[in-house]
């Protein structure tokens, strides 16, 4: 066997999903379509996301990409973040792919917002959850949790400003401030 051909087949082996797709063009309809032979899927191309172009790189993946919109939509002034949700609440209700499932549930999931929606989020999230094998599987885990711990968070707030108003409304009604000794 020649060594240049050699060299070659090992580039090729190597490069494994790094080399570029042929013959289709990555978006709504191929999104699903995982890379024969390492079960990843291409990132979306629905023109350029806005947090993959920020960056200095592009996402080597879904969950990369989707790691990266969760960073960027928090970072967005409030009418951007409106404008950005309407856009992944179209593009789930028109494509219910993982990854849109994905961005529409990140994007429920922000919090302060007029549209955040924890329960939601979560039910968005479900069939991600309940299937093991989905390529976003775990990434789905991940931001189910955090939405758990953001939820219990609050609860504890909430709790904490009501013992704050008890304690307020018992220090009103003993003038003294304290208990009476006998």
């Amino acid at each position: 066997m020649r060594p240049w051909l050699l060299v070659i087949v090992i580039a090729l082996l190597m490069t494994g999903c790094a080399a570029p797709p042929t013959a289709r063009e990555p978006g709504p309809d191929t999104a699903d379509e995982p890379c024969p032979g390492c079960g990843t899927r291409p990132v979306p191309e629905y023109g350029g996301e806005p947090w993959a172009r920020t960056g200095a790189r592009r996402p080597a993946g879904e969950a990369e990409s989707l790691l990266m919109y969760y960073e960027y939509v928090r970072k967005l002034p409030t009418a951007e973040r409106v404008k950005d949700y309407e856009t992944a609440r179209q593009r789930f209700m028109k494509s219910r792919s993982e990854f849109n499932r994905m961005r529409y549930a990140i994007s429920l999931s922000v919090p302060g917002t007029s549209f955040n929606d924890d329960a939601r989020a979560l039910d968005t999230l479900e069939p991600l959850l309940r299937n093991q094998h989905a390529v976003l599987h775990s990434l789905a885990y991940m931001v189910g949790t955090q939405i758990q711990e953001q939820r219990r968070g609050q609860d504890l707030q909430q709790k904490l400003e009501a013992l704050k108003s008890l304690e307020k409304s018992l220090i009103e009604r003993d003038p003294g401030g304290g208990s009476k000794r006998r």
